[in-house]
């Protein structure tokens, strides 16, 4: 602040001017002692008081104790009715004995029904710089020298103050929420200290305007802003000054009027108050009735009506009595006045002495418009009507204050009364809003912005909307006609808690709700509620919002008292460290396994691995760092993983003698030898094992190429085979003494050279030409001599007959057809739904005169095998490769099984812990149709990225086939209209607009910042899905973008954020 107010270091000694006759309320004296304390040394400040609390006196006994002698002020108003009544009010108060010299700045603003003019200013008027410059340099005679003028003749005083270089020694701002929002630049050039120099400045008003979030979005002047309004010294609020008893409280007294009532009124011309073309208007007639019933039910005396034009304040002013006869004949008719701008002084003062002092035993009622607001000294009143809508809410609380000034005559609650027409159906509520109803939502919006005790009443309401139907605080009275509806009640009153409240109290009773049912306010970002609210995004915002310094106090409050977690990465660490002392306390260690859980779900062991890399890389901070070592933290963990591989690879060679360990074995202390084998080959031929474990494994006989060693056994078989027979003229499916298939070895290398076996890619997989040597030297048939076939009917209904397809005689029959008939073993499999491996495995047994009599632990196996190689047990029953859809076909049955009860529980049990879906998924299309339903429900288009994956279905893939069978006419009907529904692109890449472009890229970046906030890095392995969707192939394709230079500046930067390898 210091750099905007160059005047702060040599400032005059405020001293006490004369002899003080005021006597200060207990609030007021506090105000002027907290203004003179923050802004003796100069400086900026704020003042808030409500309407009817003094404000211009603390803002003039504030100057008294803070000019030096000669001092000069300036007073800035934004009207000439406040300048007139600003001067009047420092004259009354200023000490006797001492001198004031007032010069106003202001000139006439040519409105001719404004409040005042230039004529009713008592002081010398001006907007000659130089006359003002004269007066500024005019030798000072002792007394206060008082400059009052309105901001738009400000400029005139800016060029009078830089053409004397004076300096003012205060600067009161009044009604400073004229500076607020977006004003012209000839009010918002007010605000900067070189414009108008001054030591001190105090901005002044009832009725502040904060808008922190637009300030900084749109550059709105906000008053939340110190910089430029400093601190706010002293406060004043409504429920204060009620509480205290100078401000009366009050009551909004919402009269709901029957439309048909009111038009009754209307048509009927024999009574006085309906007079030919003068006649009122409906909402007229509505106000009136209200205002009727206002003083029949609480005997108001003194009321101001508030209305949009002069004509419609004559006309209610007019018709009020003949309409309060027939209404109220008991009533004593009011004495209805009209006040406008353009009557004299005079009269205007006349009219309100009447409203002053009503008639013995009677009411005074006078109707106005834009005129009794700021500068205009209204008698103290007991009731305001809003008979139409006003816009500004400040008008309204200008209006409001005239209520709460305290009169001896009528003690009691001020009413402030709103009119409404009722609909005659309850359906046509819904059509009135905001238009007929637009006056109670002002009202009530204005209101709450002043009172904070209401606005904290209604905020509680609309945070139970979620949950329950809403009510309303106490201070509100909604009186409808008799036999009004249950329903337009509640409406209307759910209506005004809406209106005047911020959706946002809705979301903190989603969270509310959220929190009672699972304990915790971590809430995914990605979170929807049963009735649609996106309250993980709204959380988020929360966030943002309250960093940014948008989020007002009581938000803050109101979301800490349910327990918001305001950094969740410091609550995962802190969640984190809760289960690791937890997990050290019952294991005394902390090497986690990585796939293990706690009890309650959380996933430690992933967890614990997230922090060693975040340690890796220097992410983590030396007190987390310190919490886990004390716990016995493992950082190095590779280490001390192959010292256990090491070990456990030696006891297995002694037990067996090889190294030659199956994928699934595990060791009896629990240990999964097997896969670590597995997990060390793919290592070792990335480079990525260190030398002692590769010399460790090779003490051992480690075979580190598999598959050169599998082909070495086959090479080994053909040799023992040659041998035996003198040739390879090998049957199919023959197994040798010692266990190996044969048949499967030569069978497989025949189909390499025939070009049968495929990569992923589709293409050939050629024999390597030195395997394909060394069997040729044994002497290799490379065509079969006898060709399978697939088996019969017969020979199928033959099998199919066994009971459970299992012991002797069906195995028997099984090496039948193999082993003498030259049925093909893979057709047999695929025919009875078997897998070839599980026919191999079965036939082997055969042979070795093993019978196993249950089939359900072999597929099992299967499905095990199936579910440690992709992480889930969902085959398609469409897949490539006919294991898979084998296993997919005996799921499906299985799943039948279960529903017919024949299934054991232990068998139902095993496949639960593979995680089996038990629900039938039903067929491709229609899963692959409800994948790509999904997305467009969450984005709204059906333009997947490339690579976005949803359970398990590539849509970008997917929608391509579509698209090529819709193009050739082989997609049925029924599919191209689903497919419309859903609003599919026929021809993608024409015509996407680039918002939905923009969205679609903004939604896959927080799947890479999720990821990032998870992993610590963005380098996801291949295959890896945030949110369903690809992201290792999305970023693929950014690189790629980058690299034609498809990327903009900002995509670029927020992927150098997250440490993006380019």
């Amino acid at each position: 602040m210091g750099s905007r107010w160059p005047h702060r270091r040599s400032v005059p000694s405020p001293r006490r001017r004369g002899r003080v006759t005021v006597e200060l309320r207990p609030y007021q004296s506090e105000a002027v002692t907290a203004i003179v304390e923050g802004l003796a040394d100069g400086g900026v400040g704020q003042l808030h008081a409500a309407c009817g609390s003094g404000k211009s006196l603390m803002g003039q006994q504030s100057a008294m104790r803070l000019l030096p002698a000669g001092g000069r002020a300036a007073v800035i108003v934004p009207s000439l009715a406040l300048v007139a009544q600003t001067i009047a009010t420092w004259r009354a108060l200023h000490p006797a004995g001492t001198g004031l010299d007032v010069l106003a700045v202001c000139s006439d603003d040519t409105v001719t029904d404004a409040p005042a003019h230039l004529p009713d200013i008592p002081a010398q008027v001006t907007t000659d710089p130089q006359i003002i410059a004269d007066w500024l340099a005019r030798p000072a005679t002792g007394g206060i020298r008082l400059l009052v003028g309105t901001y738009h003749s400000a400029n005139r005083l800016h060029k009078a103050l830089h053409q004397t270089a004076a300096t003012l020694d205060l600067l009161v701002l009044d009604e400073a929420h004229h500076l607020t929002g977006r004003p012209d630049f000839a009010i918002r050039r007010v605000t900067d200290p070189a414009f108008l120099p001054s030591v001190r400045r105090l901005y002044m008003t009832a009725t502040p305007r904060v808008d922190a979030a637009a300030a900084s979005r749109h550059g709105f002047l906000s008053m939340d802003d110190t910089m430029v309004f400093g601190p706010v010294l002293y406060t004043y609020p409504f429920g204060r000054g009620i509480a205290e008893g100078y401000l009366e409280d009050y009551r909004l007294y919402v009269v709901g009027v029957r439309e048909s009532e009111a038009r009754a009124l209307l048509a009927d011309k024999t009574r006085e108050y309906v007079e030919g073309p003068g006649a009122p208007s409906l909402q007229t007639l509505v106000a009136q009735a209200a205002l009727v019933r206002a003083a029949q039910k609480f005997g108001v005396r003194r009321v101001v009506s508030f209305h949009a034009r002069v004509a419609h304040a004559a006309e209610f002013s007019r018709s009020l009595p003949g309409l309060s006869r027939r209404l109220a004949p008991d009533l004593p008719a009011p004495l209805s006045l009209v006040i406008h701008g353009e009557m004299s002084p005079q009269l205007r003062e006349k009219v309100l002495d009447d409203l002053r002092v009503p008639p013995a035993g009677g009411w005074t009622v006078v109707a106005n418009a834009r005129l009794l607001g700021e500068g205009i000294d209204v008698p103290a009143l007991d009731g305001a009507l809003f008979a139409h809508p006003k816009s500004s809410a400040v008008d309204i609380v200008q209006g409001v204050g005239r209520t709460l000034r305290p009169h001896p005559d009528t003690p009691g609650l001020s009413t402030i009364i709103v009119p409404l027409i009722v609909p005659e159906q309850d359906g046509e509520i819904g059509d009135l809003d905001p238009g007929d109803y637009a006056t109670l939502w002002q009202v009530v919006r204005a209101l709450r912005a002043h009172d904070e005790p209401l606005g904290l009443a209604l905020d509680e309401q609309r945070s139970k909307y979620s949950v329950s139907n809403p009510g309303l605080p106490s201070k509100i009275t909604v009186e409808l006609p008799q036999g009004s509806s249950q329903g337009i009640i509640e409406q209307v009153e759910l209506l005004l808690v809406r209106q005047s409240t911020s959706p946002w109290w809705e979301g903190l009773g989603a969270a509310t709700a959220y929190r009672e049912t699972h304990g915790h306010l971590d809430i995914p970002s990605d979170h929807v509620t049963d009735d649609g609210r996106r309250l993980g995004t709204w959380i988020q915002n929360a966030r943002s919002h309250r960093n940014r310094g948008w989020m007002p106090a009581d938000r803050i409050a109101a979301l800490d008292r349910i327990g918001m977690i305001w950094d969740p990465e410091w609550h995962r660490f802190a969640t984190a460290l809760g289960h690791a002392r937890t997990y050290h306390e019952t294991h005394g260690h902390l090497d986690v396994p990585q796939a293990y859980r706690t009890p309650d779900g959380y996933r430690l062991g992933t967890r614990i691995n997230v922090l060693r890399r975040d340690y890796a890389k220097g992410l983590l901070a030396p007190d987390r760092i310190a919490a886990l070592e004390q716990l016995g933290m493992t950082w190095n963990t590779r280490a001390q993983a192959n010292e256990e591989l090491i070990a456990q690879a030696r006891a297995f060679h002694a037990a067996h003698g090889h190294l030659r360990v199956p994928t699934t074995h595990v060791t009896d202390d629990g240990y999964p030898l097997g896969n670590a084998i597995k997990s060390r080959r793919y290592r070792y031929a990335h480079g990525d094992v260190h030398a002692d474990v590769v010399r460790a494994l090779d003490e051992l006989g480690m075979i580190w190429d598999i598959r050169e060693a599998r082909f070495a056994d086959g090479l080994a078989a053909c040799r023992r085979y040659l041998e035996q027979h003198g040739d390879l003229a090998v049957p199919v499916n023959h197994i040798d003494a010692e266990g190996y298939n044969l048949g499967d070895f030569i069978a497989y290398q025949r189909a390499l050279v025939a070009g049968s076996v495929r990569d992923s890619a589709g293409r050939p997989r050629p024999l390597d030409p030195e395997r394909r040597a060394a069997l040729d030297e044994l002497g290799m048939i490379w065509a079969a001599a006898t060709p399978k076939r697939p088996p019969t009917d017969e020979e199928l209904a033959a099998l199919r007959a066994f009971p459970h397809q299992r012991g002797k005689p069906f195995a028997d029959a099984l090496l039948a057809l193999v082993d003498e008939a030259g049925v093909e073993q893979k057709k047999l499999a695929k025919a009875l739904d078997m897998t070839t491996s599980a026919l191999s495995l079965r036939l082997k047994r055969a042979r070795e005169g093993v019978h196993p009599a249950d089939p359900f632990s072999q597929r099992f196996e299967a499905a095990r095998t199936f579910h440690e190689h992709h992480g889930h047990l969902r085959p398609a029953e469409t897949a490539d490769d006919s294991d898979t859809r084998s296993l997919a076909r005996w799921l499906s049955r299985q799943r039948r099984a279960r529903q017919s009860g024949q299934l054991s529980d232990e068998q139902i049990a095993a496949l639960n812990e593979l995680g089996i879906n038990w629900e039938p998924i039903g067929s491709r299309w229609q899963h692959s149709f409800q994948a790509a339903s999904s997305f467009q429900q969450e984005h709204g288009h059906l333009q997947p990225p490339t690579g976005t994956v949803i359970d398990g279905v590539d849509l970008t893939v997917w929608l391509s086939r579509q698209r090529a069978a819709h193009q050739r006419g082989t997609l049925l009907p029924d599919r191209v209209a689903a497919l419309n529904n859903l609003g599919i692109d026929w021809a993608p890449g024409r015509g996407i607009s680039e918002a939905r472009i923009d969205q679609t890229w903004r939604t896959r970046l927080n799947d890479a910042r999720q990821y990032y906030a998870a992993h610590g890095h963005l380098r996801p392995p291949t295959r890896t899905t945030v949110n369903g969707r690809r992201l290792d192939a999305w970023l693929s394709v950014q690189r790629a973008r980058n690299r034609q230079g498809r990327l903009t500046p900002e995509q670029t930067a927020a992927l150098d954020a997250l440490g993006f390898h380019w």
